[in-house]
C-alpha cells in the first residue's frame, strides 16, 4: 500500500476515533451523576459501588450500530475509507465490545455456535481474570 494510502487510512481512523471518544463521553456522562444511584441500588453497606449503566449503554448501542453498519457495508464492499472511519475509528473508540458482539454473531451466522460460545466464555472469563491480575500488578507496582 502506498504511503499516501496509509496516511489517508490513518486520517480516517483518527477522525472517527475522536468522534467515538466524544460519543462515549456523551452517552456515559448522564450515568455518572445522581441518575446512576436511582437505576439500581448498590448492595447494602457498599455505597461506593454502582452498576456500570453508562458502559452498558455504550456497549449495547455500539453493538446495534456495528450490526447496522456491517449489514450496510456488505452491500458496499468498495467503501474502505468509510469502513475505517466508522467501524475502526468511531466504533473502535466508542466501544470495542461492538466488535466482540459482531464477531460472535458472525460465528453464529456461519453455523459455529461452539466457537461463538468459546469466544464469549474466553473473552468474559479471561478478560475478567486479566483485569484482576492487572489490578494486582498495579497494586504491587504502587506498593498498595
Amino acid at each position: 500500500m502506498p504511503l499516501i494510502d496509509h496516511a489517508i487510512a490513518a486520517g480516517c481512523i483518527s477522525l472517527g476515533a475522536v468522534g467515538g471518544a466524544l460519543g462515549r463521553y456523551a452517552v456515559t456522562g448522564p450515568f455518572m451523576g445522581p441518575i446512576a444511584g436511582k437505576l439500581l441500588d448498590p448492595p447494602a453497606g457498599i455505597d461506593h459501588v454502582r452498576f456500570p449503566w453508562g458502559v452498558l449503554a455504550v456497549n449495547l448501542s455500539g453493538c446495534l450500530l456495528i450490526g447496522i453498519v456491517a449489514a450496510v457495508m456488505i452491500e458496499r464492499p468498495s467503501e474502505d475509507r468509510l469502513r475505517l472511519l466508522v467501524v475502526t475509528g468511531f466504533l473502535g473508540s466508542f466501544t470495542t465490545f461492538s466488535a466482540f458482539g459482531l464477531d460472535t454473531f458472525e460465528l453464529l451466522k456461519a453455523g459455529a455456535p461452539r466457537l461463538a460460545l468459546a469466544n464469549v466464555a474466553a473473552s468474559v472469563v479471561l478478560g475478567t481474570a486479566l483485569a484482576a491480575g492487572g489490578w494486582v500488578i498495579g497494586q504491587k507496582l504502587t506498593g498498595g
